[in-house]
């Protein structure tokens, strides 16, 4: 009699109670909920096991339990519809969810958001052809270093926001077979991917893309990035793009369309590895902040900026803060009707020597222009005014004249740069033929280089159109000649020098 009320009770319990446990063979079998569960979990195994229509409320029941190690699907599991957050924070160390069928989902957001303790995944029977949302699919998945989504169909997917966000273990990635023709974003897709080494997108087409924000951000190991033939035709949101991609030494991005960019502050902040940076096809016409977009470009020794019009742009503030190795900056084009903000624009451009800018760049109209020339201690006017560490606010911020002392270089009275002074200082010396020397020794060792308009007219001493391994000799025997030995000589003797007299 005992025996029957024993096994009663045990049945009321199993029917009653939301979270039942039923004896195993060895341990205990934990169900998410009453008997016919979707989700079922053996704690002597650590394994959780899904089974038919899977119920999305089953899953994430076990969310955070630190019980479960292993995901499993039996023959026959169908995955909802929505699948959005199914495993979030789930504890699991691997899955294999070869069994499942996806062929009915279309919401894949968030799936494995914050599943932290993930290393393996099995996807290889997913079918992802009706899917119209990976956002965040696996942000936050912190211990997976590899992944492989080249049986992924994504030509529905038009979100993939933040979709590898977080993965700070991950070292391949394999996007060969993305369809990204209806993708609408993809900002902060690969955000604080932190170990990874190179991505190659050549086979991303994205003629629907409006936002790249923050897309490659927090990449610190990022040393190859291949952006194929990315169509950005659309993109409004570029800002953070490449922020602290601090080992790229080289970035083509030549294919960038930005003739409808709003916002490009912190595209490029704290590359700290770029050597060069070719902005010829830019279009800013539309920008209207570009506050901390070289910030902390440590390795840019030039940066050609003379295109740039920002006629609408209203905020510079840290633009090219810390870009320690700049000696010249052309901001002949740059135009501040709107602007507003231009604090700490070059604080800590330690190098500096000149700033063209030209009557576009207006009167003072700024109501944020703290610390603008902080540090800037090798900066002089064009009229000879030397820089004053009581004098950083946008006071300055004019062109050097007569009686209105300022920090800028009419660049209509410097027009005329003086040819061999490749580093814009006033003077031809040997400081300037040792610059077009380590430029001229950096493109045949096929380093990607670049110079300001006045730069290249002043490295060309021999006027034949590019600056080479001549050139730097014809600067160095016209300082030594010129210069050391006082003689009266002209360029004229030598570059002929049977045309001495």
């Amino acid at each position: 009699m005992k025996k029957i009320h024993s096994i009663l009770c045990a049945a009321a319990v199993a029917w009653t109670v939301p979270a039942a446990v039923l004896p195993a063979e060895n341990g205990f079998l934990l169900t998410a909920s009453a008997a016919e569960s979707t989700a079922v979990l053996d704690e002597s195994t650590g394994t959780l096991t899904l089974s038919g229509n899977v119920d999305k409320a089953d899953v994430q029941a076990f969310s955070e339990n630190k019980k479960v190690k292993k995901v499993v699907c039996a023959k026959g599991t169908v995955f909802p519809a929505n699948c959005k957050e199914l495993f979030r924070a789930l504890p699991a160390e691997s899955m294999d969810l070869s069994q499942a069928s996806t062929a009915g989902t279309v919401n894949m957001e968030y799936m494995f958001q914050d599943c932290d303790k993930l290393r393996a995944v099995n996807h290889s029977s997913f079918d992802t052809s009706a899917v119209t949302a990976m956002q965040g699919m696996f942000d936050g998945c912190s211990a997976l270093q590899s992944l492989d989504l080249s049986c992924f169909d994504t030509a529905k997917v038009r979100n993939m926001a933040m979709m590898f966000c977080g993965c700070s273990s991950l070292r391949t990635l394999n996007l060969s077979s993305f369809n990204t023709e209806n993708a609408a974003t993809m900002q902060g897709m690969f955000s604080m991917c932190t170990e990874l080494p190179a991505l190659d997108l050549s086979s991303f087409q994205t003629p629907c893309l409006s936002d790249t924000s923050e897309m490659f951000s927090g990449c610190e190991n990022l040393n190859t990035l291949n952006l194929g033939s990315m169509n950005t035709a659309n993109v409004q949101f570029m800002n953070g793009m490449f922020r602290n991609c601090s080992a790229l030494r080289r970035l083509d991005i030549s294919m960038l369309d930005t003739s409808r960019v709003i916002v490009m502050n912190d595209m490029f902040c704290e590359c700290s590895s770029l050597t060069a940076l070719d902005l010829s096809r830019f279009s800013t016409a539309n920008a209207e902040s570009m506050s901390r977009m070289f910030d902390g470009c440590t390795a840019l020794t030039a940066l050609d900026v003379s295109g740039f019009d920002t006629g609408k742009t209203t905020g510079f503030s840290y633009m090219f803060r810390n870009c320690t190795g700049l000696r010249v900056l052309d901001l002949s084009s740059f135009c501040t009707t709107n602007l507003t903000e231009t604090h700490a624009m070059f604080d800590n451009c330690n190098m500096l020597n000149t700033i063209y800018v030209s009557e576009k760049w207006g009167p003072d109209m700024t109501s944020f222009s703290e610390d603008m020339f902080s540090m800037c201690s090798q900066l002089t006017g064009g009229n000879g005014t030397p820089f004053n560490p009581e004098c950083t606010d946008a006071s300055y911020a004019r062109i050097d004249k007569a009686g209105k002392p300022g920090y800028f270089t009419n660049v209509q009275a410097a027009s005329a740069q003086i040819k061999g002074d490749f580093n814009c200082d006033g003077t031809v010396s040997v400081d300037d033929a040792q610059m077009v020397l380590r430029l001229y020794t950096a493109t045949v060792a096929g380093l990607d280089v670049s110079m300001t308009p006045w730069q290249k007219q002043a490295g060309d001493a021999d006027n034949n159109g590019k600056v080479s391994v001549e050139d730097a000799q014809y600067i160095l025997r016209y300082y030594t000649e010129k210069i050391v030995a006082a003689k009266d000589i002209t360029w004229e003797n030598i570059l002929n020098p049977k045309d001495r007299s």
